[in-house]
């Protein structure tokens, strides 16, 4: 079996190449939660490839130096051969996310195939979540971030954050979070010390990125966008986040907070040649 790697060229095709494999199979997996206004964002940047196989279809998501790599199969048997030809083919490193329950659970035969077609669990992320009584919401203009800070916010999320398995935005996407009063920040005179990038959809908010720039660290910048982030979705009924498993520290200041954790886990695995 050979693999021909095509640009994907619209969510259309996406969905009927997807409607194939889900058509001719008794079974389907997928890592592919995103919705269709965020895969035609990626695809109009050129940054989507999908490979088909026998069973399966992969879409490959060109990040910053390195593959991320969404699945759709519908037989695991020959899953993990496909994913070794699939390594062989690229040569480059590829990052995957595998959900399921923190103990066991639907992924585990996925990750049988991405460990015989040796991949390595990189980290594991545990979702954590609150319950909220709403109240009113507080929103001062002064608190969000402006066009001109979208290169701090880069530069700060850079600084912190890994992004083989903490999904980091582009610049584009920082842009759009900045111009829909998305991201939240803390100043220290004129310039960007802390940040905090949420996503709210209904009743729930999500929180993406929260980070300090590191000369800024201890001096109270991050507890202050946090109480921002508090107050202007002091309306939502759910609050969510992903936390890194060996960040030991971050955890409890969630827990602080009185975020409870989740049973559900996503393990980033990773391939490298």
């Amino acid at each position: 079996m050979s693999l021909s790697f095509m640009p994907l060229k619209s969510v259309k095709e996406f969905n009927h190449a997807k409607n194939i494999v889900k058509d001719n199979g008794e079974n389907f997996f997928t890592n592919l939660y995103v919705g269709e206004d965020i895969l035609n964002t990626w695809i109009n940047r050129g940054q989507i490839f999908s490979v088909a196989t026998n069973k399966s279809l992969f879409i490959l998501r060109l990040r910053r130096g390195f593959w991320h790599l969404y699945f759709l199969t519908n037989d695991l048997d020959i899953f993990s051969d496909e994913l070794s030809r699939l390594t062989e083919k690229l040569n480059s490193v590829i990052s995957t996310d595998l959900l399921g329950q923190a103990r066991g659970g639907e992924t585990d035969d996925i990750t049988c195939c991405f460990r015989e077609a040796q991949f390595n669990r990189y980290i594991t992320l545990t979702r954590m979540s609150r319950l909220n009584k709403p109240a009113e919401s507080i929103t001062n203009s002064e608190w969000f971030a402006e066009l001109n800070d979208v290169h701090a916010v880069d530069e700060i999320i850079n600084e912190n954050m890994d992004p083989l398995c903490e999904q980091i935005p582009d610049i584009e996407e920082i842009a759009n979070a900045v111009q829909n009063h998305q991201i939240l920040v803390a100043r220290h005179q004129s310039d960007v010390a802390a940040i905090l990038y949420f996503e709210r959809t209904g009743i729930s908010t999500v929180l993406r990125f929260w980070a300090t720039r590191k000369k800024y660290h201890g001096l109270g910048f991050g507890g202050k966008v946090y109480e921002r982030y508090l107050a202007v979705n002091a309306d939502a009924k759910r609050w969510l986040l992903w936390v890194r498993d060996d960040n030991l520290k971050v955890k409890q200041i969630y827990q602080n907070y009185g975020m409870n954790f989740e049973n559900l886990q996503d393990s980033v695995y990773l391939w490298a040649p």
